[in-house]
């Protein structure tokens, strides 16, 4: 993906949890806007922030826009089945 299509999905209103998909298959989730940030070289994504508000982290990823495949909304459904 390019920057350009990154920013516009980040800034998209509402905003609504998102599941960034990388080239290799594996996924991040974006629960709230501000965790992640657009940078020249890649997007970063902060990784364990619990709500909204928090400012802090458990760690983070820098994804190079080459390897974002897409980026799409978060399914609500829980993969468990229900018996």
């Amino acid at each position: 993906m390019l920057l350009e299509e990154v920013q516009t999905v980040l800034k998209r209103s509402p905003f609504v949890p998102l599941r960034l998909r990388k080239v290799d298959g594996k996924t991040l989730d974006i629960p709230f806007r501000h965790v992640a940030v657009p940078l020249n070289s890649g997007l970063l994504v902060m990784k364990g922030v619990k709500n909204e508000n928090s400012r802090e982290a458990k760690g983070y990823e820098v994804v190079g826009y080459q390897n974002i495949d897409r980026i799409e909304p978060r399914s609500n459904r829980s993969r468990r089945s229900r018996s």
